[in-house]
């Protein structure tokens, strides 16, 4: 993922995504303005490789069930960006 896009992303969800692809996970889409406009979200090509509580942070998780598009995200209440993984 191109270092300009990651200004675009949610600093407290860049973290996650930091340690997502120290394990082996990849990014395989990053969108703008999706689910809705305003919103960035990054899409790993994995399942997440652990999960984390993220409430002390402020964070949302939640475990989806959208076929094969989505299988869980973090997400920022604050920006609504999202980090999601496939199933």
């Amino acid at each position: 993922m191109e270092e300009y896009m990651l200004t675009k992303f949610s600093e407290a969800l860049q973290p996650l995504l930091y340690s997502e692809l120290v394990a082996g996970n990849a990014v395989l889409n990053f969108m703008e303005d999706w689910p809705s406009r305003g919103r960035v979200t990054v899409m790993l090509a994995k399942p997440f490789k652990s999960f984390r509580d993220v409430r002390r942070l402020g964070l949302l998780y939640k475990q989806l069930q959208l076929g094969n598009k989505l299988k869980a995200c973090y997400m920022d209440p604050a920006t609504g960006h999202l980090l999601a993984c496939k199933d």
